[in-house]
């Protein structure tokens, strides 16, 4: 039985809104309905690093922060440290951050590093317990990406979809491919960049498996 999304737990009235003019109506659409990108936060070696290339690490805030306001912009500038280098932090045009992070907090930043300077053009910062290694994005106006992986996740921890298999078992065996249903929720709750890779890989397999098929029905 398709279970529909205003039975899915989680899922509000102004969700449910903008999942259904994204055509999207039931659990099985949700999963169905793959990320459009991801952001890598996989933690950056400094040995490895160059200048003006953008890095993730994670590191203890060491001073208090402050938020200096010029004339255009407003910045939060703070110290950390991590991987036994103190580094400065600029963080652009993000006053609400200055009731979220403080003194003596372990932070994920990603940023801009500038070498010769010790310092980071950071444009995220969260705390380290929040952190994620692949973050998906969906490009659904009005719902942020974390909350459809958490529909997600409630979707398969709860089984509330079959995803069936398209393919013969001989290929799939042969080709080492991901089972479909492994590949689509990897795409939704990925754990490295390597497991999205081979996810990929099972979706193309599929797109080929079917064109070849098709040219098949049409020469007989």
């Amino acid at each position: 039985m398709e279970v529909k999304l205003d039975q899915v737990k989680g899922i509000g009235p102004q969700t449910l809104r903008i999942l259904r003019n994204h055509n999207i109506w039931s659990a099985y659409d949700l999963v169905l309905s793959i990320p459009k990108c991801y952001e890598d936060f996989s933690i950056t070696d400094f040995k490895d690093a160059k200048h003006q290339e953008v890095v993730t690490i994670i590191g203890k805030i060491i001073d208090e922060p402050k938020m200096i306001r010029g004339q255009k912009v407003e910045r939060l500038v703070f110290k950390i440290y991590a991987l036994n280098e103190t580094i400065d932090v600029i963080v652009f045009g993000r006053s609400y951050l200055m009731k979220q992070i403080q003194r003596d907090d372990h932070v994920q930043i990603k940023g801009v590093y500038h070498l010769y300077q010790k310092k980071i053009i950071a444009k995220s910062v969260i705390k380290a317990e929040k952190r994620v290694e692949i973050k998906p994005h969906y490009g659904i106006e009005g719902i942020y990406d974390k909350t459809i992986m958490n529909l997600v996740q409630t979707i398969k921890d709860e089984q509330l979809v079959r995803i069936y298999e398209n393919i013969p078992k001989m290929f799939i065996d042969r080709y080492r491919l991901l089972s479909r249903e492994e590949a689509y929720f990897s795409l939704h709750l990925p754990r490295d960049m390597h497991i999205i890779e081979q996810a990929k890989r099972r979706m193309k397999y599929d797109e080929a498996f079917f064109l070849q098929l098709k040219h098949y029905v049409q020469r007989q």
